[in-house]
């Protein structure tokens, strides 16, 4: 602990955590800095911070750290995310919404040097009149860096998402390669969601690209699962958990069976 209301981690250079950290927050703190040591590797699990918070994650060359963040509870928040990448580091990141009272998610990124690498996804399934809102900045300061970042909104009832998704790439930083996919499904005419994908280019020789869709269940593979004595609910269950498999399986064992039963459950309401 660094001061009263901010608390820091430092992961050893070298050091490999095997089981995942759950960072557990002192009543009372407003920020987190996390900074992964040069060639370590952990996964650090943020549980449902009910309150405005700021985390600040600092890797250091070679570094691989993964960022887990749960909100599964109901809650209202603002979150900020910064990170900060360094030679050959590699930061992933998945975020897990199934219970948004009103959350504001946010990540601004820097990557600095060349050879490092970032994965950011996010998964949200809601319903009744839960908000989510992300804001994202990922600037590529340094070439022959990578990006990849995926977001999948489930949406039924008067639920409402927002994603304003910013890749930029500066005059120098060539041979980066940026991606930004948003996968959106709307199951009521009630809910709604809007993606604003930007990207800003001013070196020539990168590889980048964004794309966005909103939609509903496809109703061919409704009907063939019926066709096969399927029911409706069932139907749709399984088609919706196939749209969040890839990230699931993603997930380290012990925590893909909690979380994956959590977003079970709430695909229930969905349905």
């Amino acid at each position: 602990m660094t001061a009263a209301k901010q608390m820091e981690i430092k992961i050893p250079a070298h050091r490999t955590e095997k089981a995942p950290m759950v960072l557990v927050l002192p009543a009372g703190s407003t920020s987190c800095k996390v900074t992964a040591g040069a060639g370590s590797r952990a996964i650090v699990c943020i549980r449902n911070v009910n309150r405005d918070f700021s985390f600040r994650f600092d890797l250091k060359k070679n570094a691989s750290l993964t960022c887990i963040l749960e909100q599964t509870r109901p809650g209202s928040a603002i979150y900020r995310h910064t990170c900060r990448l360094a030679t050959g580091s590699e930061m992933r990141s998945i975020a897990i919404f199934t219970q948004c009272t009103d959350i504001r998610n946010s990540y601004h990124i820097d990557i600095q040097e060349e050879g490092s690498s970032l994965s950011l996804s996010s998964l949200a399934v809601l319903t009744g009149r839960e908000k989510l809102a992300q804001n994202i900045l990922c600037r590529h300061n340094a070439g022959g860096a990578s990006s990849m970042q995926t977001f999948k909104h489930l949406l039924g009832g008067a639920a409402q998402a927002d994603m304003v998704g910013r890749i930029l790439v500066p005059a120098g930083s060539q041979k980066t390669e940026a991606y930004q996919q948003s996968r959106s499904i709307l199951l009521s005419e009630q809910a709604s969601v809007h993606v604003e994908p930007q990207l800003e280019i001013y070196a020539d020789d990168v590889k980048c690209s964004h794309g966005s869709t909103v939609g509903q269940l496809d109703k061919d593979a409704l009907f063939y699962m019926q066709q096969r004595g399927i029911s409706p609910e069932e139907a749709t269950r399984m088609l919706l958990e196939a749209e969040l498999r890839h990230e699931l399986d993603s997930l380290p064992p012990a925590l893909r069976r909690v979380l994956g039963a959590k977003v079970s459950r709430k695909l229930k309401h969905l349905v």
